[in-house]
């Protein structure tokens, strides 16, 4: 008998009519296919979480402006440094929103909803 390996980890062990070539495509089509719906799984679960950063990111936002708030009715002098470290977190959880929200436009361009 001739061994042959016409695919990654499919054996032939005769052709009859090309059979086995069959086989060993559609055993390869098969593990593409298992590949692709683990890899769109994971995709979607990526998505979520990033979803739930976007989500945190904008309470941090609405907290920081509900902080500046407070800290603009005490006087100035004693709040600025609290007042620029508030906007300096604002700031970047809005950055980091931003990024967020590009990645999953990313994710959804691909066709998979998030």
């Amino acid at each position: 008998m001739n061994l042959r390996k016409p695919l990654s980890d499919c054996y032939c062990y005769s052709n009859i009519h090309g059979t086995c070539h069959t086989y060993c495509f559609q055993k390869s089509a098969l593990h593409a296919e298992e590949q692709f719906l683990h890899g769109r799984t994971k995709l979607r679960h990526a998505g979520k979480q990033i979803r739930n950063v976007i989500q945190s990111a904008y309470k941090i936002e609405i907290r920081a402006g509900g902080l500046k708030d407070i800290l603009g009715e005490l006087p100035k002098r004693e709040t600025s440094l609290f007042r620029s470290q508030v906007s300096k977190l604002a700031s970047e959880a809005k950055k980091e929103k931003n990024t967020m929200s590009k990645e999953i436009s990313k994710i959804s361009n691909y066709g998979i909803s998030v």
